[in-house]
Formats: C-alpha cells, sequence, structure tokens
C-alpha cells in the first residue's frame, strides 16, 4: 500500500476513535500540529525498513545531516582542523591548499555516509520488526515520553497499530 492511503487511513481510524471517545466523555479532540505529527509519523515509520518509502529517504537524508554535523563538531571542533591539515599533508606528501574548514565538512560527511552504510547492512527486513505490536508500543512509549503526554502515545500507538492493520488486509 501507498504513503498516501497509509496516512489517509490512520487519519480516519485516530480521529474516528477520538470522536468515538468524545460521545462518551468530554474531551476536546485535537487538531493541532503535534497529533498531525504523531499520527504522520505512525502511519509511515513502520515502512522505515524500505528502502524505497518516502520515510525512509526522509529519515535517511536526515541522518545524513544531523550525522555530518555530530561528527564535524565532535571531531572537527576549535583546533582539530590542524591535525586535519597535517594528516592530509602527510598522507598526500604535499601542502593542502583547500579550507581547513571545507575539508572537515566533506570528511565529517563521508564519515556520516559511511555509518549510514553500515547500518543499512544491519537493517531488517522489510515487514519484520517495524511491523510488530512490539515496534508499535515502543513508539507509542517514545512519544509519550518525548511529548510527556499519555494521550499523544495513545494516539501514536493508534496510528502505527493502523498501518500494521491496513498491511494485514491488503
Amino acid at each position: 500500500m501507498n504513503y498516501f492511503a497509509h496516512l489517509l487511513f490512520s487519519f480516519a481510524l485516530v480521529y474516528g476513535l477520538l470522536y468515538a471517545f468524545s460521545l462518551i466523555a468530554p474531551i476536546q479532540i485535537p487538531v493541532n500540529l503535534q497529533t498531525i505529527a504523531v499520527i504522520g509519523l505512525g502511519a509511515l515509520l513502520p515502512d522505515v525498513d524500505h528502502p524505497k518509502t518516502k520515510v525512509f529517504k526522509l529519515i535517511a537524508l536526515l541522518f545524513l545531516i544531523i550525522g555530518t554535523a555530530f561528527i564535524h563538531s565532535a571531531f572537527f571542533s576549535s583546533g582539530h582542523e590542524e591535525n586535519l591539515n597535517n594528516s592530509l599533508n602527510a598522507i598526500t606528501g604535499f601542502a593542502v591548499v583547500f579550507n581547513q574548514n571545507v575539508i572537515a565538512w566533506v570528511v565529517s560527511f563521508l564519515a556520516a555516509l559511511v555509518l549510514f552504510g553500515i547500518i543499512l547492512l544491519l537493517k531488517p527486513k522489510h515487514r519484520t520488526i517495524t511491523h510488530s505490536p512490539l515496534a508499535a508500543l515502543l513508539f507509542a512509549a517514545a512519544v509519550a515520553l518525548i511529548t510527556k503526554s499519555v494521550f499523544y502515545g495513545i494516539t501514536g500507538f493508534a496510528a502505527y497499530t493502523s498501518h500494521l492493520l491496513v498491511d494485514k488486509i491488503s
């Protein structure tokens, strides 16, 4: 099933459940960016193990950007550029004429790319652990901890589980 159908089903299911619950208990149904983000992420995250999905591509891009920045800040903070320059001079046998900061960013990106390649080798097969109730519970727990809200944890669980349900029936 495609990402749009997963999103549509998740939003329909979660908001349908919220509406049904509002008939029993006096609650306001939240329509805000946080709720939309939790439902959208829950609807798409189970397919993070498939390289052709939008969520995989988005997470890969974010990993490369954040990984590059993290590696750069961890290894090339002030004073380390000179070490990089000396190492490159020793390896190549000639003076490096490039901007040291540019070289540091390129090396950081390449290191993030290597780490991403290692992660790809360890990535589970499609529809294994990411398509399990355990993954739905872990997602719900992470959402509840990050948002400090049981409501958003339950919302995340419902959205994630909706993806699993749609995959089972399609």
